[in-house]
């Protein structure tokens, strides 16, 4: 009976040592001082790389294997699959976790309304995804401290450039940046596509549309003073219908939204006050490039953000960087080996 007990106990105090210890304990991935990460942060980044990985498979002329071969046996940035995926996602939780300390050093804390809104994208992302979160052990809890962390970024951001930041860009910069890289284009769009179903409209149609688009480039360059006049008439682009003042993006800008490369390439080789045509397998997009100006209500809050972004984002970035190397973690191997990136569910 005595041998029993001593037995139980040994059972006993080895299961109290193992559930305090950090290598038995899988909910978080690293550690920074104070700032613990949970895995389901973790596991989320993993995940976004797993969607990559196959991703770039299927689509990259510059990978290693075919779109029918294993996914993870391609390399990518000079790793292979799996270790890139592995190390771009610890890279991304030491970013968040860099990014909570300097906050905590400066200040900088969220709003009530950013609180919310980061509550509000949780939940939201949650209830649309929770049989894939699920099966990949990510928590709401997990996506709300993301999205709080994406948030604090964008404060962070502000207390270095903003107006009152350490590194703050003038309004005369800010402004001449925004006349030097925008472009503000209004346009007349003739679609070569069936906008119900997006395929190719039958060739009798599309002769149609190229004779109707060059009517209206016609006209314009006769009239360009009366260019809202013919955008009534012929335009096929419920962008200009919705915001007649047109479009106001940069190279990168309109890079990040998708827009058609044909577009923004005729955008940046007019001049203000030019008229232009050109053709993709989208359509004809007739465009008339107007002054970007400064003094105009287009230049509006949101507008100052985007071209401070675009101007001091690539200089925060690489900020972060550097702190992240100088910044000492621990991280929790068994959490990390526990999920296997070729594992992951995408769907």
């Amino acid at each position: 009976m005595k041998r029993f007990t001593k037995i139980c106990a040994l059972v006993c105090a080895l299961a109290a040592s193992f559930s305090f210890s950090g290598c038995a304990d899988t909910s978080w991935s690293l550690k920074s001082g104070d700032i613990t990460m949970p895995t389901g942060v973790y596991v989320y980044f993993l995940m976004q790389n797993a969607g990559y990985v196959t991703t770039y498979a299927a689509s990259s002329s510059s990978s290693s294997t075919s779109s029918n071969s294993d996914p993870w046996s391609q390399q990518i940035d000079g790793k292979n699959a799996v270790s890139w995926a592995i190390n771009n996602a610890l890279d991304s939780c030491k970013q968040l976790m860099v990014i909570e300390k300097q906050a905590a050093e400066r200040k900088v804390t969220l709003t009530s309304d950013e609180k919310s809104a980061a509550k509000a994208k949780a939940e939201q992302a949650y209830t649309t995804y929770k049989d894939l979160f699920t099966k990949n052990g990510i928590s709401q809890a997990s996506i709300e401290r993301y999205l709080d962390d994406m948030y604090l970024k964008d404060e962070l951001f502000k207390s270095y450039y903003g107006e009152k930041g350490d590194k703050a860009v003038s309004a005369s910069e800010l402004a001449d940046y925004y006349t030097k890289n925008f472009a503000h284009i209004k346009q007349i769009f003739v679609s070569k596509i069936d906008t119900s179903t997006y395929q190719p409209l039958s060739s009798d149609k599309l002769e149609s549309q190229k004779k109707k688009a060059n009517e209206a480039y016609a006209a314009v360059k006769n009239d360009l003073k009366n260019f809202q006049t013919y955008v009534d008439k012929y335009n096929e682009d419920t962008g200009m219908k919705q915001n007649p003042d047109g479009y106001i993006f940069s190279k990168q800008t309109a890079q990040s939204l998708g827009y058609d490369q044909k577009f923004v390439d005729l955008a940046f080789s007019l001049k203000e006050g030019e008229v232009g045509m050109a053709e993709s397998d989208m359509g004809y997009f007739i465009e008339y490039r107007v002054k970007t100006d400064p003094s105009a209500s287009s230049y509006n809050d949101s507008m100052k953000q985007t071209v401070l972004s675009e101007m001091k984002y690539p200089e925060f970035q690489n900020l972060l960087k550097d702190l992240v190397s100088k910044e000492k973690f621990t991280q929790n191997d068994k959490a990390i080996n526990k999920f296997n990136p070729k594992k992951i569910k995408l769907s």
